[in-house]
Order: structure tokens, then C-alpha cells, then sequence
């Protein structure tokens, strides 16, 4: 079922680009003490942002890449598919957008294909990456793909860990990321 997130009010206009996993892990619940899906939190924290703040671009991927128009609604698919995060990648490099925010709960289908589409991206011009792991505690492997992967962008990039059970908290540094504040 497609989440509708109502926008209302006007607000400012980052030129940033928004990458959201919509793969089929998002469907898991795993947030501890939670009983919403991964997908379920993200669409709620994304509704909140938008509300404040419209980005230049929102991106959705899994097995297809989507490209979501800034409108007053917003539908964002439910979760399937694998994590073709290098499609989603290669669809954002001839896009205007800095930073790319890119959230996550794993890792893609194929990390030297990401890593490919990263540097076909910079050679556009340098963008700063801003990656955020959302998924279980203890995911190593996918923290150091996004760091790698953030390592390769332009001044200022970096990675980090979001808790989907602190949606205030991670809406507020998505907004502070897109206005650049």
C-alpha cells in the first residue's frame, strides 16, 4: 500500500538530493520496542521533513530507480525488491543537487557497482555525500560500505547511524543536512 504524505504549508527550497531505500528489507520490524516497519518510520520522518523543507530531488530506489515529483501529496511504494543503489546513483549524477543525503538499512546488490556509480557521479562534479545506515544494531558491514562510499565524495561528506525509534531527532538533522544549517 503507497503512503501519501500531505504537504501544506510553504516552506524553504534546499537544492539538495534525497536518496531513500525503499528495497525489501525496509518491510522488516526490527526497530526495538517498535511495531511499525523500518518503511513506516522513514515515510513518517520524511513527511515531517517535508513539511519544513522541499529538496531538489527524492529519489526512491529498490530494483527500480524512482524519481517522486515535489507536489502537495507524495506516494512513496512499499518496500520490495533488492537495493540498486548504483542505478539510483547513476539516475541522480546528471541531476542538480548538493548534498546527496542518502539513507539506507544495508547494503546494495553490488557494492563495487555502487562505488562505480559514485565515481561516474564525482566526475560530474564533486557533491558532498552524507550516508545514513537505518537498519539493526550491529550492521558493520553496512556502516563501513557507507563510509567508504561517503569517503569518495567532496569535503564534508561522511556516514553515520540513524535510530528509527528517535524520528524527532533524525528529522531534525535531515533538515539541518538539506538547508545546509
Amino acid at each position: 500500500m503507497p503512503y501519501e504524505l500531505i504537504r501544506t504549508n510553504s516552506r524553504p527550497v534546499s537544492g539538495a538530493c534525497l536518496v531513500l531505500d525503499t528495497s525489501g528489507s525496509m518491510a522488516r520490524i526490527d526497530v526495538p520496542g517498535g511495531t511499525l516497519r523500518r518503511i513506516d518510520l522513514l515515510a513518517r520522518i520524511l513527511s515531517d521533513v517535508l513539511t519544513r523543507v522541499t529538496p531538489a530531488h527524492l529519489i526512491t530506489f529498490n530494483s527500480i530507480i524512482e524519481e517522486i515529483p515535489l507536489g502537495t501529496s507524495i506516494e512513496l511504494a512499499e518496500p520490495v525488491g533488492g537495493t540498486d543503489l548504483a542505478g539510483a546513483l547513476y539516475h541522480v549524477a546528471p541531476l542538480q543537487g548538493d548534498p546527496l543525503l542518502l539513507i539506507t538499512d544495508g547494503t546494495p546488490n553490488s557494492e563495487d557497482d555502487a562505488f562505480r556509480a559514485m565515481r561516474a557521479l564525482q566526475r560530474r562534479g564533486a557533491r558532498v555525500v552524507v550516508c545514513y545506515y537505518c537498519g539493526p544494531d550491529g550492521g558493520r558491514d553496512a556502516l563501513r560500505f557507507l563510509r567508504d562510499l561517503a569517503a569518495m565524495g567532496a569535503p564534508g561528506s561522511s556516514a553515520g547511524r540513524f535510530n528509527l525509534a528517535e524520528p524527532e531527532a533524525i528529522t531534525d538533522q535531515v533538515i539541518r543536512l538539506l538547508t545546509h544549517g
